[in-house]
Formats: structure tokens, sequence, C-alpha cells
């Protein structure tokens, strides 16, 4: 408000007995909830004027409720059907489509140590990606550089993560006296190899020396995260691709995500791109403005050169180029970035056909499986045990000549075994709780179960003789 009315109005009650809390004006003995800030109306977790942690359904809590409870049952963490994300101070459901998700918080990027997976931020496995700054954008920064040039793509080497965009231009491919800038090269073009995201937006512009963007096959994510957006018409796009005259292919194999709209327009030789279903990249978000492909090379005559799709892609959703590598979707499987028509690889993996990948067998297999886990293994690496795959038998069982394992005789007990002998000794039993008493010492020790009574012939008796190799143990000696 632009009046004294509309200001906020600051109670100075004295509440008795609420340890630094507020308390309900109407009555000063009735303290807020401990979860209440500002004050509140009532003293319960609902009756908040606004809430310390988190707001969850009209309540203030501590903190949202898990993604995964516990079981106490199996001791095993299943999700949770009332889980919910931390978005800011409120408890939501799922998180906004341009963020990411960490231990259950929606973020904009992901803490130090952890890594993009998806849309996940997950403990970096040896050396964490790199970030690195991009391109500058004027709305936000009217003295800093807007484009890629000589002295700074360097700066993209090794570089996983760009907070900012990548913007290509006339500027780049020519220098800039303006700007005080050198052009850039084609071979220059490898320092962006390493990219996997862009929080901002990638536009390239009049740059005729590419015949592809392939130094940007390793881009997956297009965030086009404020202040760093392409502004076109007022609208914005996180992607532009336009009059680079000799461009043929995009080559962007990796890109599966952009949270705004895509234009590619004005690329005389550029073939692939009209066979795009955008719908499959760009988020639901961002789809109320239309991505185009137009005014780039005659569809029909890039079919008559032979420049379609490779058979293995799925037509429904288009390629970026002509490899098996291009395809958006397969129409069988992917592996290691490429369609193939099945999962015969050469390390085991089985077909997922709920994301069309080949994705790795349980280390435990030694050929095809059909599922992740060592009881899906077509042939285990080690040994069997009922059905699974391990890399040791359990107590209890022996290693017989398939590899399986097996379990002991049960006179063993829990000693375990070498062999299925119910006797002491190599191929029986490594101990027993209850022995007969060999007759003569060429004879093998027979275990017997450790309940019930001795066997007929036979009565039982604990050896108390020093020296005596079944002393204390309980033995059946012989009538």
């Amino acid at each position: 408000s632009t009046n004294a009315s509309g200001c906020q109005r600051i109670s100075f009650l004295t509440c008795q007995g609420c340890a630094g809390r507020r308390c309900v004006p109407s009555n000063t003995q009735l303290c807020c909830h401990s979860e209440c800030v500002g004050g509140c109306t009532g003293p319960a977790n609902s009756q908040c004027l606004a809430c310390k942690n988190f707001h969850n359904d009209g309540v203030c809590i501590s903190s949202c409720p898990p993604l995964f409870k516990l079981d106490f049952n199996t001791l095993q963490l299943l999700p949770n059907p009332s889980g919910k994300y931390a978005y800011g101070h409120e408890c939501v459901n799922a998180c906004p489509a341009s963020l990411l998700i960490e231990e259950g918080v929606c973020v904009e990027r992901c803490a130090p140590g952890r890594r993009i997976v998806g849309r996940n931020c997950e403990p970096c496995q040896g050396p964490c990606p790199q970030r690195c700054n991009g391109t500058a954008n004027n709305a936000n920064n009217p003295a800093g550089v807007t484009f890629l040039h000589a002295g700074n793509i360097a700066s993209f080497e090794n570089c996983t993560e760009v907070d900012g965009s990548i913007r290509i231009n006339t500027a780049s491919v020519l220098g800039s006296s303006v700007e005080k800038t050198q052009a850039i090269s084609v071979d220059d073009l490898q320092y962006l190899s390493s990219i996997r995201s862009i929080s901002g937006c990638l536009s390239i512009a009049q740059f005729t020396g590419i015949r592809n963007v392939s130094f940007l096959a390793n881009l997956e994510r297009i965030l086009n995260l404020p202040p760093h957006r392409c502004i076109i018409n007022s609208n914005p796009f996180g992607l532009v691709i336009n009059r680079n005259i000799n461009l043929t292919s995009l080559g962007l194999s990796s890109l599966r995500y952009i949270d705004a709209p895509a234009v590619v327009f004005r690329n005389a030789n550029l073939c692939y791109a009209d066979t795009i279903d955008w719908r499959a990249i760009v988020s639901k978000a961002s789809q109320n403005i239309n991505s185009v492909s137009v005014a780039n090379a005659n569809a029909s005559a890039c079919r008559i050169m032979g420049k379609s799709c490779h058979p293995l892609c799925n037509t429904s959703f288009g390629c970026w180029g002509p490899s098996t590598a291009d395809c958006i979707r397969c129409s069988n499987f992917r592996y290691e970035g490429a369609c193939r028509p099945d999962c015969n690889t050469p390390t085991p993996t089985y077909g997922n056909t709920s994301v069309d990948e080949c994705l790795p067998c349980h280390k435990e297999c030694l050929q095809s499986c059909t599922g992740p886990l060592a009881s899906q293994c077509a042939r285990c690496r080690s040994l069997e045990e009922k059905g699974v795959c391990v890399t040791q038998c359990s107590v209890g069982t022996y290693t017989n000549a398939s590899q399986h394992c097996v379990p002991c005789a049960l006179e063993c007990g829990a000693s375990g075994c070498t062999g299925p002998g119910s006797y002491l000794g190599q191929g029986g039993c490594d101990d027993c709780d209850r022995i007969i008493r060999p007759a003569l010492s060429s004879e093998r020790a027979l275990c017997v179960l450790s309940t019930g009574s001795c066997p007929n012939g036979t009565y039982q008796r604990a050896p108390n003789q020093v020296g005596d190799p079944l002393l204390g143990k309980q033995v059946c000696e012989r009538c």
C-alpha cells in the first residue's frame, strides 16, 4: 500500500510464561505454538500468522514429511506416501521442473561435493563437476561482455556446469573493436566440450565456420534461469540457433531438457531440425510458446540427399543428426549414448523398456540378465545360492562342482562344512555338536543330531580324560 493504513502493525504485548514466544492478542497467557513466528490467532500450529520453519497444508511444522520412512518389520526405508519436498518455506508434492532436487529440497544448484544426475544432486564419485561463469547478460550486467571471444573461451576448459549463458555471435567470429575482443576459431569451440548443464540459455548466430554443434555433444540441460534468459520479442527462449549458413546438423546428441522454448531458423543448409518433436525436450510449463524450426534446409531435399534420421531412431521424436547417437529417442534401446537393436552388449546389460536403455546387470552376473538384481543373472560370475549370485557361500553351505552353494548335512549343525558328508573332516562337517566315537582310528567320526537320544547301539557320555580328542563334545559311545 502507498499510505499509512497499509503498514504492518507491530504489537508490544507482554506475554506471560511464553519463554520469548508471542501470544494470542486477546489472551496474553495463551502462548503461540513454537512453530509460529510473528504472532498467532490461537495456540495451535494451524493458527500462526507465519511459519518459523515450514508450511504444510495449513499447518506450521519443523520439517517437511520425509520422502522415505522406516518399515520396522523389515528394517527397510520405503517410499512415504505422505512425503513432500521442501520448496523455500513450503512443503510441496513435487519440485518445479526448472529446479533440481537435493536431499528432498528443491534447489537451483547443487551444493559443493555433489553433481547433477537427472534432476537430482548426488554425491560426487571422485572429482566433482566443475562450475564456471557463463557470458554476462546486458539486463543484469551492462558492463559485462555478452558473448564468447578469444579472451574468455579458454575459461570453459573442463567446465561441466555453466552458471550463465553461452552466446556465440558475429562478434565472436569476427572480433569486436568496440569491446576490444579477438575472434575465436572453430578449434577453440572444443573448450566447451565438457559442458553438461547451462543455467541460462544457448544462443549461436552467424557462425559461418561450423557444420554442426557437436562441440556441445555432452550438453544435457538448458535451464534458462533468471537473470540469464535469452529474450526474443519479450519471450524467453532457452535455445536459439539462427543464420549459421554452413550448419548441416545440430549434433546436440545428449540434450534432453530445455526449460524454455527453442527456436532454430534461417540456417539454409541445416537438415534434421524439422524432425524434432520439441515437446519431448522442452518442459511442459514452457510449451505455451511454440518451439519452432523454420526457414532451414528444405526437408524433401534433405531426404533426397540421404540426410534422414538413422533407422534405429524413434521417428516420432526425431534426431539431431545422422548417427545412432543423434536419436532423441530410440526405437529399441540405447547403450553408451547410441541406439542399438538389442542389449547384446560387450558388458552384461538388460533392456529396460520403461526408459529404452540397456542398463548394467548386477556385478555378480557373468553374461546377460533380465534385471538389475543378483537373482536375475543368466549365469553367475562366482557362485549361486538359492537362485542368487554371490561372492561366497553363506555359513551352513558348501560349494559343489557346479559352483552352487548347497546346504550342509543337518548333522553338521551351525559349524559349516566342506561337502555333503555327515562325518567330521574334509568333504563333511567342519565340526559336530554330537559325534559317534569311531571304533578304529582309520574310521571317520560320524556327526549326529544334537537333539534327542544317541542312535541305537550307542549311549551318550561326556569325555573327561585329558588328551581325549573328543574332550568337551557330546559323544555317543558304542555299546
